[in-house]
């Protein structure tokens, strides 16, 4: 009776991700189509992040069709996870270039002709998009899941974490002594690198870290966070707005006058409670 019971939540569990999927990719592919417009027509040519980030997306439209096909033609499973895979570990690739990008900004300013050289950022695509595709061309032959080549892909895909926080500490320090950069694109930088950090950390790392522990069983409350990374191309889309002049300005100044007001409120209500001890102390 408990085999049926499993085997029936298992079913069910399968047709909810199945729908949650759909419903995913219907509103990620339009989404991720406008940021690739609104970025190539309205993001100045000269800047290297623009490239970056357009490839990013580009490698996002792959994993979604990589899932689109997963659910089509599940037969062919195996070929459609790797590309899967493939478009994940392009996409981390282009989340660390985005960071450098942003983090070059107020260290290197002198060289800012270097940092926007065409040439150079081409040359970091090819590596970025080469690279995976030869580990995973590498390893689908002889691969299992799961298997020892799993962990190894888990461990690739680890790596530049560690370089992400190095970046995102880096350049809030840069950030506080670069009075050379505006404000505003000040607070542009900061908001990207945080968001790329997020993105990573909340979507992408559980996943890893699931594949590093492969052999051990979780909870099936916990294995519903494996498929978090499945929003990675929805959250990705946010970026836009971060290299768009003044598009970020609005969310971040009403986050700001948020957090004044409840500042108000707090030194409102001490000094409503001063006021009533001294006229009973009266």
């Amino acid at each position: 009776m408990e085999d049926l019971d499993v085997s029936y939540c298992e079913r069910f569990e399968s047709i909810v991700m199945n729908w949650v999927t759909q419903l995913i990719i219907s509103i990620s592919l339009p989404l991720n189509g406008a940021a690739i417009y609104a970025t190539c027509s309205q993001v100045p040519k000269d800047n290297t992040a623009r490239i970056y980030f357009i490839n990013l997306l580009i490698s996002d439209l792959i994993q979604l069709y990589s899932l689109t096909a997963l659910l089509m033609f599940q037969r062919f499973g195996r070929i459609f996870i790797f590309i899967y895979i493939f478009g994940g570990m392009v996409s981390i690739g282009f989340m660390v270039c985005i960071t450098l990008d942003r983090y070059l900004v107020p260290t290197c300013l002198r060289c800012s002709c270097i940092r926007k050289a065409i040439q150079i950022s081409g040359v970091v695509c090819f590596v970025v998009w080469f690279v995976p595709l030869c580990i995973v061309t590498r390893v689908y032959p002889v691969i299992d899941f799961p298997g020892p080549a799993i962990t190894l892909i888990a461990i690739f895909l680890l790596l530049p974490y560690p370089l992400l926080i190095f970046l995102l500490c880096g350049t809030f320090r840069a950030l506080c002594t670069a009075s050379s950069v505006p404000p505003r694109e000040k607070r542009s930088i900061a908001a990207s690198v945080v968001l790329v950090l997020l993105i990573y950390s909340l979507l992408l790392l559980p996943t890893i870290i699931f594949l590093l522990g492969n052999d051990l069983r979780y909870p099936r409350y916990l294995c519903a966070f494996k498929n978090v990374p499945m929003l990675s191309p929805l959250a990705d889309t946010l970026l836009c707005f971060f290299f768009r002049k003044g598009a970020a300005d609005k969310p971040l100044k009403f986050l700001c006058c948020c957090k004044k007001e409840r500042n108000d409120m707090s030194s409102s209500a001490v000094n409503d409670d001063d006021n009533m001890h001294a006229e009973s102390s009266v």
